[in-house]
C-alpha cells in the first residue's frame, strides 16, 4: 500500500511507540528501506509523568479498555490512588535514553529528531510535528480527549469508594469546576513530590543530554518557563 502510494511521506503519531520501540524490530527489514524518521517531542520530565498519572486515572473511568473493571476500587489496587505508588513502578518508562535505545540501534542516531514541548499556551504540537516535516495543516479536528487535572483525579479516586459510576461522576462535575475556576489546577497530586521526581530524571538523562546536542537543546526548552499570555 506504502509502495503505491503518490505520497513521498506518512507520519505515523502514537504515544505507544514510547514504550513499544523494540516491538518494531520484528519489521526491521520492511521498515528501513523508507528511511525512517523518529521525531520525539520531548517534555520537561515532572509534567509529562503528572500527565500521564492523570491519564490513567481518566482512563479507568471512561476508556472502554477497562470495562471489565467494575470497581474503581480494584484500580486502587493497581497503585493508581497515590502517585508515589505508581510512579514507583512506571519511572523507568520516561527516561529518554531507554526509549530511544532499540530505535537507535536499528536507525541510527541521526534518524532522531526532538521537537521542544513548550511550556506556553500558545504553543501547538501538531504545528510543531507539521513544520518538521514541511507539511501544512488544511483540516483541523476537535480534540475530544479533554483532559483532568489533579482536582479532577482526587475526587474521582475518592469518589469510587461508592462505586466506579460515582467517582466518573465527580469526576465530571470537578473537571467543569477546574475550568471555571483555574486555580484548582494548583490542587496537589497525593503522594506528588516534584522535587523528587524532577531530580530523578534530571539525573538518569544528564549523560543523554551530555553527548548528544541536540537532545540537550530540546530538553532545555522544554524546562524553561514561558510567559502564559
Amino acid at each position: 500500500m506504502i509502495q503505491k502510494s503518490p505520497c513521498d511521506r506518512a507520519l505515523i503519531s502514537s504515544e505507544w511507540l514510547s514504550t513499544n520501540i523494540a516491538v518494531l524490530k520484528q519489521a526491521f527489514p520492511y521498515i528501513k528501506e523508507f528511511n525512517p524518521k523518529l521525531i520525539v517531542v520531548v517534555r520537561d520530565e515532572e509534567p509529562l509523568v503528572r500527565s500521564m498519572y492523570l491519564q490513567l486515572v481518566k482512563g479507568y473511568l471512561y476508556d472502554p479498555v477497562f470495562v471489565g473493571v467494575s470497581d474503581f476500587r480494584k484500580a486502587k489496587i493497581l497503585a493508581v490512588a497515590r502517585f508515589d505508588r505508581w510512579w514507583k513502578v512506571a519511572r523507568h518508562r520516561f527516561v529518554y535514553g531507554r526509549m530511544l535505545r532499540g530505535w537507535i540501534e536499528m536507525f541510527g542516531k541521526e534518524s532522531v529528531i526532538f521537537i521542544p514541548y513548550l511550556q506556553d499556551r500558545h504553543f501547538d504540537i501538531v504545528d510543531a510535528v507539521c513544520g518538521v516535516l514541511e507539511l501544512e495543516v488544511h483540516q483541523r479536528l476537535k480534540n475530544r480527549n479533554r483532559s483532568i487535572g489533579p482536582f479532577a483525579a482526587r475526587s474521582a479516586i475518592l469518589g469510587s469508594d461508592f462505586g466506579r459510576g460515582f467517582g466518573k461522576f465527580l469526576a465530571q462535575v470537578s473537571g467543569k469546576l477546574e475550568r471555571w475556576f483555574p486555580r484548582l489546577n494548583n490542587v496537589g497530586l497525593l503522594g506528588l513530590n516534584s522535587e523528587e521526581v524532577a531530580e530523578h530524571y534530571r539525573l538518569e538523562n544528564e549523560e543523554l543530554a551530555a553527548n548528544w546536542p541536540d537532545f540537550s537543546e530540546a530538553l532545555r526548552a522544554a524546562r524553561s518557563p514561558r510567559a502564559d499570555h
